[in-house]
């Protein structure tokens, strides 16, 4: 099941369309005066910011990343993400829950053991996977008895290199080594890794399909949408182990800084991946820098230039490709459902540390939307300025066999901003 907005048709090729913006409370939180502006330079009030960008980038979905027990330093507890997700379902966008299943930032090189978890389990692996099913099953439930718009949910986050290190972990892997080595002798530590990644894949789809968001798209993401033969040696040996099958959806990273691939090999790694388990598939996660080339050792390499017109265009081309992956003949909804932006609201300066200095930001260095926001809205069957409202339709696509979502609730009255890390 996939969502569109109102300004959409049943025909839009890319219904799940957004940005992970999980630190936009925290600094429309901490500037005593509106920081953003719109393209042509007005400014906005905080509580317009959040309504632009949905309407510029004609955007339906938030994803907002959640950490297990995060340090004073990481905004992203529970209480504070809930009270992001009441925001974002009251502007009208559909909500994807990325559940990190760590108590700080999880990727392919850190995939640390919640604190709690470790000091309950140790290593055992099946008290491990008890406990993130059942911290899967109050998660969602607490997000939907909150009112939230959660139509979909990721069940950890860029796990390639595996989950809950130690017990399920993968040593890392170059797209040309998993081009020679293939399936599940690419990464050393299988197959007990695999069999721990497995269990813990399953126990979230477990936890999900019991809890009150049942209908949300279960999302598995691992970060090299660029290389086919890294996606197969990740995939391959879960799916043999029954851990793929329950998804609706295969999401992926594409950030040229750190993965080398090409358009083009983004292109076949998405094909290839439909042909393989005719699910959607989504890049869940996408940057690119619009300045500061000279600090890109490979730029010269990348098929955009680091300038405002190379980031639009970078935007314009993904979406294009996703568009395309497992189009039918016919007029319709194809096998790629969808792009999400990195952070584009990390401006430099701001109260909130930005990554790379801003320079992957969607805002410019005086926080004025550039082209690249706008570009996302120049997609098949979304109705140029029509936005994001609050009205939404289901359409089913050809992926997921899910049945129907539940009608949108209102959020209840948005309490006071929760401390960091609270």
């Amino acid at each position: 099941m996939a969502l569109l907005p109102a300004a959409a048709t049943a025909q839009s090729t890319l219904p799940l369309v957004g940005a992970d913006m999980s630190l936009l409370p925290a600094i429309l939180d901490a500037t005593p005066t509106p920081p953003y502006k719109t393209r042509n330079g007005s400014a906005l009030a905080a509580a317009e910011t959040l309504d632009y960008i949905l309407t510029a980038g004609a955007f339906t979905t938030l994803r907002l990343r959640l950490f297990v027990d995060p340090s004073a330093e990481d905004v992203s507890d529970l209480a504070y993400t809930i009270r992001a997700a009441q925001q974002a379902s009251r502007a009208g966008a559909g909500v994807m829950l990325a559940l990190h299943y760590s108590d700080t930032w999880a990727d392919p090189g850190r995939q640390d053991i919640p604190a709690a978890w470790r000091a309950a389990c140790d290593l055992d692996v099946p008290c491990l996977a008890a406990r993130l099913q059942a911290y899967t099953t109050a998660t969602v439930n607490a997000f939907i008895d909150a009112g939230v718009r959660l139509v979909a949910v990721q069940l950890g986050n860029e796990i390639r290199n595996g989950m809950l290190f130690p017990t399920g972990r993968l040593r890392n892997l170059s797209c040309g080594r998993a081009g020679q080595l293939g399936g599940q002798l690419a990464f050393d530590g299988a197959p007990a890794a695999f069999d721990a990644i497995a269990a813990y894949l399953r126990a979230g789809l477990r936890g999900l399909r019991a809890s009150r968001g049942a209908a949300a798209q279960a999302i598995l993401h691992i970060d090299r949408g660029d290389c086919l033969a890294i996606t197969r040696s990740a995939l391959g040996p879960l799916d043999a182990r029954d851990a793929v099958a329950g998804f609706d959806l295969l999401g992926f990273s594409y950030h040229p800084k750190h993965h080398d691939g090409s358009l083009a090999d983004v292109e076949a790694a998405m094909a290839g991946v439909v042909a393989d388990y005719g699910k959607d598939v989504a890049l869940v996660e996408v940057g690119f820098p619009y300045t500061g080339g000279r600090f890109e050792n490979r730029s010269s390499t990348w098929d955009w230039p680091v300038t405002v017109a190379g980031q639009e265009q970078f935007v314009t081309d993904l979406v294009r490709v996703m568009e395309e992956v497992g189009r039918p003949a016919a007029p319709g909804v194809g096998k790629g459902v969808g792009v999400f932006w990195w952070q584009p609201e990390l401006v430099a300066g701001f109260p909130v540390p930005a990554w790379e200095d801003g320079r992957y930001s969607l805002f410019d260095r005086d926080a004025r939307a550039l082209p690249a926001l706008l570009a996302f809205a120049d997609r098949a069957g979304v109705t140029p300025g029509g936005g994001a409202p609050p009205c939404w339709v289901a359409v089913l696509s050809q992926g997921p066999k899910v049945a129907a979502l539940p009608p949108p609730m209102r959020p209840p009255p948005l309490g006071p901003t929760p401390a960091a890390g609270g």
